[in-house]
């Protein structure tokens, strides 16, 4: 491999070290170089999931390194944990309200119905935010502090947030002595807690660093044996409702660059840039950091193009437009399947048939909770649970046909080789790349953040968050960098002409 200066650099570098590099940057090829300029060593790569954990096995394997074992932070934690334990792993992976519902009784009198599910969402809330974070006590996590200003949500919390912290503290404990089913989160959790030790490794490399959360973060960081490294690229730090924080910015390593892109050239990098210095527009600054297309300029051929949007939903929305209307056959990142359900589980048509007034229908235990539909409307103001917000939008678009439109673009589904049309969110398109790609419109643009800024300029109880503000920037860079050729859109993406430049 032909390095660049930069490459060299970090392969030459010793010591910690953190590393900010750009989409494209050929961030696995320098790690295998760093790995390969130690044969002595015995590393651990940490690989963010078990996608990336698979590919860089492969390209480890192929370039014949012995002295490599590579991991997730959950298959470290799966390994010490649960293996051969007698665990009964969660069936949807995390806690949902309705487990709440039927595996803890809080002994609280309620006001209503409705109270009692909006004490089972903060229950699982506070769970991930305390199984995701670098705390030791449940109490150590400010809970209140973390409850949005709206709907009542606080004064809701003020008032049972004992009651709420002690059902996490049983839930968690019937979790690790086995006595209900263990979530991913729960266990990775007990792993922290055991303050693991990884001092048989000599170097540590944690690639997709910006991804990590601070439970995985304070178990790299704890290897005070090893010397550690970690990779990633601020600006796709996207996994903020995991728990997930830009690590890299965490991090008192030395800073080292990838700032040359290979995947793609000069027009869609000043694209990227375009994108990122949508961040002045929120009083941020980008440190220095560039992008150089040095891509090739291939003719595009006959691939397909490649739909990337912002959520399930707005992908959805898409879809209906683009395969019903123009009968092309479409292939999606995952499963299909996947693009109709909620991430607590519950799917499009459960919410459509409540809508319908069909709660035979229903499958989902917590939707089927719900006595009309007005009452889920009422649940997700309280909560603002955003993927359920869009679910409801698209059920109010289309009410009835929405099982004859989904049912239509399901038959069109074909392998990906054979597709006209990709279709992907952001989140699933995450270390793939596209000849063509098209953004989808429920991307965030310039004029949508000065709309968001101005609607909450002066309402001190819907402050905007500037964080999640950041991670929808973070969503459209992403989306950009999957083109390799050519890129798509029609909207403007700064405010005007010249702003954000």
């Amino acid at each position: 491999m032909r390095m660049t200066e930069e490459q060299k650099a970090i392969v030459e570098h010793h010591g910690n070290a953190r590393v900010n590099a750009c989409a494209g940057s050929g961030k696995t090829s320098t790690c295998l170089e760093y790995i390969k300029a130690r044969p002595s060593a015995n590393t651990l790569y940490l690989a963010f999931n078990s996608t990336v954990r698979a590919e860089a096995t492969r390209k480890f394997k192929k370039a014949g390194l012995t002295n490599v074992t590579v991991h997730t932070s959950h298959s470290l934690a799966y390994q010490a944990v649960v293996a051969g334990k007698g665990y009964q792993l969660h069936q949807n992976g995390s806690l949902r309200p309705f487990d709440v519902l039927n595996w803890h009784d809080p002994k609280v009198k309620f006001r209503d119905e409705m109270d009692r599910m909006l004490f089972a969402k903060h229950v699982c809330d506070l769970m991930s935010a305390y199984c995701n974070s670098d705390k030791t006590k449940i109490f150590h996590v400010d809970y209140y502090g973390m409850v949005k200003e709206c709907s009542n949500s606080r004064s809701f919390v003020g008032r049972y947030l004992d009651n709420i912290e002690n059902a996490v503290e049983i839930l968690l404990s019937d979790m690790w002595h086995g006595k209900i089913p263990i979530t991913h989160e729960s266990y990775i959790k007990k792993y922290h807690l055991t303050c693991p030790d990884l001092s048989e490794f000599t170097h540590i490399l944690f690639d997709e660093g910006q991804d990590a959360n601070p439970v995985q973060l304070s178990i790299f960081l704890n290897q005070t044996a090893s010397t550690k490294i970690i990779v990633g690229d601020s600006h796709q730090s996207i996994y903020g409702f995991n728990g997930a924080v830009d690590s890299l910015s965490k991090v008192n390593f030395p800073l080292l660059r990838l700032s040359a892109s290979f995947r793609f050239g000069e027009d869609i990098a000043n694209t990227a840039m375009r994108a990122l210095r949508l961040k002045k527009l929120l009083g941020l600054s980008l440190d220095g950091f560039n992008i150089r297309g040095l891509g090739g300029d291939i003719e595009v051929d006959s691939h397909a193009q490649a739909y990337i949007a912002r959520s399930n939903i707005g992908l959805l929305n898409e879809a209906i437009d683009v395969v019903i209307e123009q009968k092309k056959k479409a292939a999606f990142e995952g499963d299909i399947k996947s693009y109709s359900f909620l991430s607590g589980g519950a799917s499009i048509y459960d919410v459509l048939n409540l809508h319908l007034g069909k709660p035979e229908r229903i499958r989902d235990p917590f939707i089927a909770n719900f006595e009309n539909y007005e009452d889920l409307k009422k649940y997700q103001a309280l909560t603002k649970d955003q993927d359920l917000g869009l679910v409801m939008s698209l059920v109010e678009r289309y009410k009835g046909s929405l099982f004859i439109l989904i049912k239509e673009i399901k038959k069109l589904a074909v392998p990906k080789q054979e597709a006209e049309v990709i279709f992907s969110t952001v989140h699933r398109s995450k270390g793939l790349e596209y000849p063509t790609v098209r953004l989808c419109k429920d991307l965030i643009t310039g004029k949508k953040i000065m709309q968001k800024l101005a609607t909450n300029k002066n309402d001190p109880n819907n402050k905007t968050e500037i964080s999640e503000l950041v991670e929808e920037i973070n969503m459209l860079y992403v989306a950009v960098t999957r083109a390799t050729k050519m890129l798509l859109y029609d909207f403007t993406i700064s405010v005007k002409p010249n702003a954000a430049q």
